[in-house]
């Protein structure tokens, strides 16, 4: 059984408000809160990528086309850091864990897009950092649980048929997205249980982007609202954008170059006030 190996990253969507969030217009993705486009590469068609590549994260209707982001496990995460430095984790919220996401019609590797509040703490932590963090945070027996910046950042949980696995930051390497610095890294996933029979070779293999958007997420919380209500300016923290390629070894090769194309069509852009 092919075995995702996600960073299931979240991002932020009000809760209640169906319009908010990541949403499709006639150009591509777009987010109600955060300044980007995700272009369509065949805007007529409106595909992604290429036609080997199907939308996952979003319910569709009769005939198809996405309509509103699933929910689940799989595809929401918990959220919870200090962002009022009063050294306490706050609860943000339970958020739809992908922006987008999308699984490969032969392969069945997968591609994504998140954004992920982050601590004002980590928010110049360097890149390389929080990678080895993603990293480490991966492994266990039966889930992996990814943590940036330790405890309490934020917490995602993919169960993996209760067997032990880790993984291996293989190699970084510098690069800019949509203008901006951004950091990429090799990933491999071992399946420990197996080590022996494979004589340690991976199971599965990832390409992730990391890099800081020009644009922050307002914290809405009950407290923040109460801040807001007595003058106090709405609490804003760094956000962190994940671009992802995922696959089995041995089909990894077939789709790895999608992800600089998923990366190309991604632009920041103002919001309209």
């Amino acid at each position: 059984m092919f075995r995702t190996f996600v960073f299931a990253l979240g991002l932020s969507l009000l809760a209640g408000c169906a319009s908010s969030g990541p949403h499709f217009k006639a150009d591509g993705l777009r987010h109600s809160e955060y300044g980007y486009v995700l272009k369509y590469s065949q805007r007529a068609q409106r595909v992604f990528v290429s036609g080997d590549w199907r939308i996952e994260n979003f319910q569709t209707d009769g005939s198809g086309e996405p309509t509103k982001l699933k929910s689940g496990p799989r595809y929401e995460t918990a959220i919870a850091f200090d962002y009022d430095g009063d050294g306490e984790p706050d609860n943000i919220g339970t958020f739809p864990s992908y922006d987008l996401r999308l699984k490969h019609r032969k392969t069945a590797a997968h591609l994504w897009l998140s954004n992920q509040p982050i601590s004002a703490d980590h928010g110049q932590t360097d890149l390389a950092v929080l990678m080895r963090d993603l990293v480490d945070g991966v492994g266990g027996t039966g889930q992996f649980q990814v943590q940036v910046g330790g405890p309490n950042h934020h917490k995602t949980v993919v169960v993996v048929e209760n067997r032990r696995y880790a993984a291996k930051l293989v190699s970084t390497t510098p690069r800019t997205v949509s203008g901006f610095p951004a950091l990429e890294g090799l990933i491999e996933i071992y399946n420990l249980d197996q080590s022996k029979l494979d004589e340690q070779r991976p199971i599965e293999r990832a390409r992730v982007i990391m890099l800081r958007p020009p644009f922050r997420h307002a914290v809405v919380t009950q407290s923040a609202r109460q801040r807001s209500r007595r003058g106090s300016a709405v609490p804003e923290v760094p956000v962190l954008t994940i671009l992802a390629y995922s696959a089995q070894v041995d089909q990894f090769d077939v789709a790895a170059a999608d992800l600089d194309v998923l990366a190309g069509q991604l632009k920041f852009i103002q919001l309209d006030p």
